[in-house]
């Protein structure tokens, strides 16, 4: 999957005429149209910021209010997500994940649920790349180098798979992981160089995890019971 994701990014960086290549939207749609949709997304996060201010306080800048807007989304998609769970269906997607063939041998279309269950994650994964897009104001296909997808990989990890609160609560502990690791600048490392501590960071959240995966496998949120088949 990795090396297949990997081969649709290099194509997308090639293929100038569709997706921009490496100078993404701007190459794309031109520096006029990128700045007028930002002008755009910048003035309805200036309006949400105006209207929650009485609720919340003062925000100082507009990425106070972008942080409230992805959360929002980001909690409006897990409690989706969970009410597809608890559904018939999801019951059937835990069925395939436990017993793959004993579902399809009750006369389930197992390819077809594991379809739909891809399409409901690529459309979750569009509406953060949306957001990302609207925050930054331009993107690329080279932006999506693999580190991130090993970083989304240590966010389910260490909040637990099978989890859908995992999730955030993994993204939360991973962000706090990776700002406070930037702070390793006391004695003997501040002795390092700032790029050698930025490889020695990545170093300490592996062997964090590392540790994780021994003494507690099933992540923060996670079941051991649900890690064992019965």
């Amino acid at each position: 999957t990795l090396a297949f994701s990997e081969i649709v990014r290099f194509v997308a960086i090639n293929e100038d005429w569709l997706t921009g290549g490496s100078q993404g939207t701007i190459n794309l749609a031109g520096v006029g149209v990128a700045a007028s949709y930002d002008e755009e997304w910048l003035d309805f996060v200036e309006t949400v910021r105006a209207g929650i201010e009485p609720v919340v306080g003062d925000l100082d800048t507009r990425n106070s209010a972008m942080m409230l807007i992805v959360w929002t989304v980001a909690l409006a998609a897990i409690v989706v997500v969970q009410y597809l769970v608890k559904s018939p269906w999801g019951r059937v997607l835990k069925a395939i994940r436990e017993e793959e063939d004993a579902t399809a041998a009750l006369g389930k279309n197992v390819f077809r649920f594991k379809q739909q269950a891809l399409a409901i994650g690529s459309v979750l994964g569009a509406l953060a790349g949306l957001l990302h897009a609207f925050q930054f104001s331009f993107f690329s296909p080279a932006d999506f180098l693999p580190l991130v997808t090993f970083f989304a990989w240590m966010v389910v990890i260490l909040g637990g798979t099978g989890r859908n609160w995992g999730v955030p609560i993994g993204a939360i502990v991973f962000s706090v992981l990776f700002a406070g690791t930037r702070f390793l600048d006391f004695a003997p490392l501040s002795w390092l160089e700032p790029d050698e501590r930025a490889y020695l960071r990545m170093i300490v959240i592996g062997l964090l995890l590392i540790l994780l995966m021994l003494y507690r496998p099933q992540g923060i949120m996670g079941s051991r019971q649900e890690m064992v088949l019965e």
